[in-house]
Order: C-alpha cells, then structure tokens, then sequence
C-alpha cells in the first residue's frame, strides 16, 4: 500500500494438500518478517509513524506486530496482536513510551500550560470477539508539570504523580 514504506526480510511458509479438494482448514501459512526503517502514513490520529523496527509474525491463528517506531522523532514499544480464530480478544494493542510536549500537540492532544514536560505512557487497548471494548492508559506523571490556575492547584514536575484512565465502549 502506498501508506506503507521501508525494509522488510520475509520468510514465508505455505502447506497446501496436494488433493483435488482443499479446504481453508487445510491450507497453513506462516510469515516470519523483520521490517525495518518503515513508515506508516496517518496510522494514529490520522498522523505518521516513523523509524520503525519491528517483527512481525502471522500464521492461521493471529498476526503479532512488536516493535519501536517514532512518534513525532519520539521513541514508542508497541504490541499488537490479531486473532484470527475464536477467543476471549480478538485485537489487543500495547504502546509504552514517554510523551513530550511536541508529541503530544503532533497528536492532537495538546493541553498548553495545564501540562508541560514529559508524560510517561502505557496504554492498552482491547477488543473482545462479543461484548465490551475495553482501554486503559496508564501516565507516569513524576517528570511532568500539571497546573489548574482555575483551582489554585500545581503538581511541579519532581513530585510523585501517576494517573490510570480507564473506559469501556
């Protein structure tokens, strides 16, 4: 796809029955790729994600996708795991890293003085095969400066700060 640009060393299995009727049950596959210098265009929030190096895996049962990748020249750890078959999730999405004010506002979410300075982040995202969609983010907030001028409230950065989010779609 034209979304899509970098190396890739592939290796690729395939077993297929030599009979006159196959079935899909039948037919094994198996991609074993390290990418490497990727980019992949308006993947998150419509935005690019760059510098990615990664191992990507996928077989009849599910593709996993782990790696860095830049967010905005940000170093970012994701995982991401796609089932294929039946099973209590069928997508889960980990991103671990840390934000910066840069980051943050190429991403849509910049919050001005209210936050400033670095955010760490481990988000987790879950879709189940039935039922509810489930997302968590954990921030580590020790090296960020929060502020509510509104309220008479400051956490400087140094302090101790985290905060956990959590939704249910």
């Amino acid at each position: 796809p034209s979304d899509l640009d970098g190396a890739t060393d592939a290796r690729l299995f395939f077993r297929i029955p030599l009979i006159d009727r196959v079935t899909m049950d039948e037919i094994r596959v198996s991609v074993d790729a390290a990418l490497s210098q990727f980019t992949w265009r308006k993947i998150l929030f419509g935005r690019d994600v760059t510098n990615g190096s990664s191992n990507l895996k996928v077989d009849n049962k599910s593709m996993t996708f782990q790696g860095a990748l830049s967010v905005a020249g940000g170093p970012m750890q994701v995982r991401w795991v796609e089932g294929f078959v039946r099973g209590p999730e069928s997508s889960r999405i980990e991103v671990s890293g840390t934000l910066n004010e840069a980051q943050r506002a190429y991403l849509g979410l910049d919050l001005g003085s209210t936050v400033k300075g670095p955010m760490g982040l481990r988000a987790v995202s879950v879709s189940p095969q039935k039922g509810v969609y489930r997302v968590t983010a954990d921030l580590a907030l020790n090296a960020t400066d929060l502020s509510v001028p509104e309220l008479s409230w400051r956490k400087p950065a140094g302090a101790e700060g985290k905060e956990i989010g959590r939704a249910h779609v």
